[in-house]
């Protein structure tokens, strides 16, 4: 379940770095003003001119980060053990993704799509 602190976020500042994404903003629900702070430290490089935010209904940040090296993370923070509670895999982008990121090189760890070998012949004309 989840349920938005507050619908409107004031004096919010986003922050994307090649380590790091951080957010500070304030709000109000139920007639008490909070302040929403959320900092995290990335698994590995990311490239702070290809990521982006916006605010999206009912008082969600949608965040997209771009790594500045494609290829699938074990996870998506440093620490193993230190994530905010809430935070969870989005299953279903998952699923959508898999074929593609099982298209990469797992052993060779370059992030590269594997080469098609003269062995793998598409050609249905035999």
């Amino acid at each position: 379940w989840n349920a938005p602190g507050a619908l409107e976020v004031q004096n919010s500042s986003v922050a994307v770095s090649d380590c790091c994404f951080s957010f500070r903003g304030y709000g109000e629900h139920s007639m008490i003003k909070k302040e929403y702070k959320l900092f995290l430290q990335f698994l590995e490089s990311v490239e702070e001119a290809g990521s982006s935010w916006h605010f999206a209904a009912a008082g969600r940040l949608t965040v997209t980060i771009r790594k500045a090296r494609a290829a699938r993370w074990e996870r998506l923070l440093r620490s193993a053990n230190v994530r905010p509670e809430n935070m969870g895999i989005w299953r279903d982008m998952a699923e959508k993704w898999e074929a593609e990121l099982s298209q990469y090189d797992k052993g060779s760890g370059t992030g590269k799509k594997k080469q098609k070998s003269a062995d793998d012949d598409d050609d249905e004309d035999e």
